[in-house]
């Protein structure tokens, strides 16, 4: 067994080695808000992104059909974060825009929207209270009315938990502008004033009669059973017509070893709504030695929070189907998916993208009969996407095995956290955020949007021609790759194209860095590679014309 694992371990590696991915490039302007010029958008860690059409948007003394799109943002550091809106007619003209800057101490933001019983509408936003010089005291949440002149924030935020060790992850998800959930791991104390993570918590709130902050119809806070000490990073979504609560999780017993597992477990909405501390769900799976991901103490904070992520259509009642993406290491995404036959099945995504690929995001489409996940791809060099069909195994025709639809083109590989809205079929366009790194620039991002037809063969408003991108048209590599002594940049770049080239470890510090024509930095980084220590490395290539900007994992043996 342990030589068949190894052959199919061999096979797929052989695979990736020599196989190319096939990119169908973004045609549509996206919408930019806030600017790198507004200096708002700091180091971006954290997005999250939500949608609603139709919304009887109260103008005056009108209530007025609106769409109405809202997204967020946080980094690193406990510099501010910020909360953005769109506001659009039902025909998609643009009727407002803008964004609050929020205070420093809201980390791990996730906006969605809701009404209250007069039908006034706000952004709830929930977070982790990062407190005073960075130690935590819990997870809250916020409301944010929203008028024609924007957010205005309500009279107070509330807390989810009084426990004050705080935690890492929170995650949220609403339905039909009445119903959220929240879940969160709590970090326990241990014996010795020690806290270590675990423990996957819920509550909800079901709007009827109450106004902001809601607490008055938030449920209990509730330990989700089995998952005390060692429950991590979890996600949650809600499904089969608000009815059904799904939470994926991953359990770290012990940390620091071994490959994890990730379960998905589920129960009725009103079973945490209503709960009395504890909540049975159901164990729907387990997929067993899922990740490795934790792994890497050095990657926790800025890169694992985020890479599990579950989504549910929301009114799709034949059966309560869900899927997950999940990072099963630093470059492979697997989605794992409860088809609408009921079966349980699991696909590879990031066939043939052998680098870097992470910060996942997921939604299904309007019909739940297609299911479109996204992340940043070094091999892409930006943001991709691909999308599986309603059974979790067969690839839409749009994006067979291998081929991936770009959303957008940028540089710098640790901020690059995009989001889908996982509001599905209240929403006539897909909508999706990410910041953005314009060239020559290292700490202030763009933030930008776009809406996509639900089944459009790329991210455009229409259907248009395809582009190969990879092939000869803007090509840069790194040869030999791994290497044993020095390395090259391989590529059809002209002789007088500038590059500018960085070469960082895993913790992303600059181990060499060179300018210069190609053959230049070729001259250098032959020199500096042989110099360098064992290990992984990504080397970062930045272009004058920003045509071979991309990053490009490498390892010296």
């Amino acid at each position: 067994m342990k030589k068949l694992f190894f052959a199919l371990l061999c096979a797929i590696f052989a695979m990736h080695a020599t196989a190319q991915p096939f990119f169908t490039g973004p045609s549509v302007t996206p919408f930019t808000f806030p600017r790198l010029s507004d200096t708002a958008v700091y180091r971006p860690l954290k997005t999250s992104a939500y949608s609603y059409d139709s919304v009887r948007f109260r103008i005056g003394s009108s209530l007025v059909p609106q769409n109405l799109y809202v997204y967020s943002w946080n980094d690193e550091n406990y510099f501010k974060g910020g909360i953005a809106w769109i506001r659009r007619n039902t025909a998609g003209v643009i009727q407002d825009t803008g964004w609050i800057m929020l205070p420093n101490r809201m980390q791990c933001i996730n906006v969605g929207i809701v009404q209250d019983a007069s039908n006034n509408t706000y952004v709830i936003a929930s977070y982790l209270d990062g407190g005073i010089a960075g130690v935590p005291v819990g997870f809250r949440y916020a409301t944010y009315q929203w008028g024609i002149g924007g957010l205005t924030f309500t009279p107070a935020s509330f807390p989810l938990t009084t426990d004050t060790i705080g935690g890492q992850r929170i995650s949220m998800d609403c339905y039909d502008l009445k119903k959220v959930v929240f879940t969160w791991e709590q970090a326990v104390d241990t014996s010795g004033g020690d806290s270590d993570w675990g423990g996957v918590h819920t509550r909800a709130i079901s709007i009827t009669t109450s106004f902001p902050p809601f607490n008055m119809e938030l449920g209990p806070d509730n330990l989700v059973a089995g998952t005390d000490t060692f429950g991590r990073v979890p996600d949650v979504a809600i499904g089969y017509s608000g009815d059904s609560v799904h939470i994926a999780y991953m359990v770290v017993n012990p940390p620091y070893a071994g490959a994890k597992p990730i379960v998905v477990r589920k129960c009725h909405f009103n079973d945490i709504r209503f709960g009395s501390g504890v909540v049975a769900m159901v164990r729907e799976d387990s997929i067993d030695a899922a990740t490795t991901i934790y792994n890497y103490p050095g990657y926790i904070d800025r890169y694992n929070d985020f890479h599990i992520n579950i989504d549910c259509p929301d009114h799709y009642t034949p059966r309560d189907v869900w899927s997950m993406i999940y990072n099963a290491d630093t470059s492979d995404l697997y989605a794992v998916t409860k088809n609408t036959s009921g079966a349980i099945t699991s696909k590879y995504l990031s066939d043939y993208l052998y680098t870097a690929n992470r910060w996942p995001t997921i939604v299904w489409n309007n019909t739940a009969t297609r299911i479109n996940y996204g992340w940043y791809s070094s091999r892409a060099g930006g943001y991709v996407s691909n999308k599986l069909q309603a059974n979790g195994t067969t690839f839409d025709a749009a994006t067979p095995a291998g081929t991936y639809k770009v959303i957008d083109y940028t540089s710098n590989f640790l901020y690059k956290k995009m989001s889908f809205s996982k509001q599905n079929d209240r929403t006539r366009q897909m909508f999706l955020v990410y910041p953005y790194l314009q060239s020559g620039f290292a700490d202030y991002f763009d933030m930008r949007s776009k809406l996509a037809g639900w089944n459009a063969a790329s991210f455009r408003p229409s259907p248009a021609a395809m582009e190969n991108l990879t092939g000869d048209l803007y090509r840069v590599d790194v040869a030999p790759n791994p290497f044993t002594d020095g390395f090259a940049l391989i590529s059809n770049a002209s002789a007088n194209e500038a590059f500018e080239v960085l070469l960082t470890d895993l913790q992303g510090k600059v181990v060499h860095k060179c300018s210069g024509t190609l053959s230049a930095v070729n001259s250098s980084l032959r020199e500096a590679g042989s110099q360098a220590a064992a290990g992984i490395y990504f080397v970062n290539t930045h272009s004058e014309s920003g045509n071979y900007d991309k990053m490009i994992k490498v390892i010296k043996n």
